[in-house]
């Protein structure tokens, strides 16, 4: 599910079947890191000044820090914060970024404090309908995802969310300029 690359140019990818994440070497070896209370990891992130590893637990409804060696630091999070915390991205200050794919919020770990704020997100629609129902575009805590599912944030702070619901990508720049910007801008799709 989810991949990361490390400083030495391993890849580090989610097997949330397997409830195992795996590292994959420049030579192409193939093995399996042995991290602690792990139920279906889906995302993962590698934080490019610490080596942490920090894992999406999907199934724990937490994500997990763990040293460049694979020992447990802490968890954030908990079923009172995620619902099904999906992918993860470290954005410019350090904190996390994380998809809260059944509840359709973007969430904020910092990891300094261990604080978890909900960035994006806003009540749900009473009667959403797969493939008709659009995201609700707006100031961020009003904003509306189905199922967001991929994130990544640039060297600028944009988050860019695929949001898996509504069959979109959305960029946003509500964490840069919060008084101007909406919470989404519709990338153009591709016709195929």
């Amino acid at each position: 599910m989810g991949i990361a690359l490390t400083a030495k140019g391993d890849i580090l990818v989610a097997d949330s079947y397997n409830n195992a994440i795996r590292r994959v070497t420049r030579s192409g070896v193939v093995s399996t890191l042995t991290l602690t209370r792990l139920s279906y990891p889906s995302g993962v992130a590698v934080c490019p000044t610490t080596g942490s590893v920090f894992v999406a637990d999907s199934g724990n409804k937490l994500v997990n820090q763990y040293t460049a060696q694979g020992e447990l630091v802490r968890s954030f999070g908990g079923a009172a914060t995620f619902t099904s915390p999906w992918a993860i991205a470290i954005d410019v200050a350090g904190d996390l970024i994380v998809t809260d794919c059944a509840d359709d919020f973007i969430k904020k770990i910092s990891p300094v404090d261990g604080s978890v704020s909900t960035i994006v997100g806003g009540p749900r629609r009473q009667h959403f309908i797969p493939g008709i129902s659009r995201p609700v575009d707006g100031p961020a805590k009003v904003a509306q995802l189905r199922d967001p599912r991929g994130v990544a944030v640039d060297c600028f702070n944009n988050i860019y969310v695929a949001d898996a619901g509504t069959a979109h990508c959305h960029s946003s720049k509500w964490l840069t300029t919060p008084q101007a910007a909406t919470a989404s801008e519709k990338l153009p799709r591709k016709e195929t």
